[in-house]
């Protein structure tokens, strides 16, 4: 079964190295990390704030799913690495239930504390997803 990248340009997403930001392999597709965005001119995240920088994160998910044909719905498998205390940990887990609304069974999920992430963003995002066939 051959492999195929789904090209940045199509979800708006600039690549900052050597990887591909989706490939997908029959009905699976795996995600590279996903961050806010990041101000070309300094490179540190346009949003400073935690909550902006999730919903940014979020929104560029569910536009990379849907430019492959897919739902939240189709997530098997999302990881989580953020920057911050636990009044923002609960800050993600609302938005994220937000973001699963509607979704008949919520992927696995592990979500991990760092303390740096690329850009100095304060969230980063990758998932598994496999299209779903009725």
């Amino acid at each position: 079964m051959p492999r195929k990248e789904i090209p940045p340009q199509a979800a708006k997403l600039k690549v900052v190295g050597p990887y591909s930001t989706v490939v997908k392999f029959g009905d699976e597709y795996q995600f590279s990390g996903i961050l806010p965005e990041i101000d070309p001119q300094n490179g540190h995240p346009m949003a400073l704030d935690f909550e902006t920088q999730v919903r940014q994160v979020l929104e560029k998910a569910r536009t990379m799913l849907e430019i492959c044909g897919l739902t939240p719905n189709d997530l098997w498998k999302v990881d989580i690495r953020y920057i911050g205390e636990m009044e923002e940990f609960a800050t993600l887990n609302a938005l994220y239930r937000e973001f699963l609304e509607g979704v008949e069974i919520a992927p696995a999920r592990v979500a991990l504390p760092k303390r740096w992430i690329l850009f100095d963003a304060k969230i980063e995002i990758w998932f598994t997803a496999v299209k779903q066939t009725t």
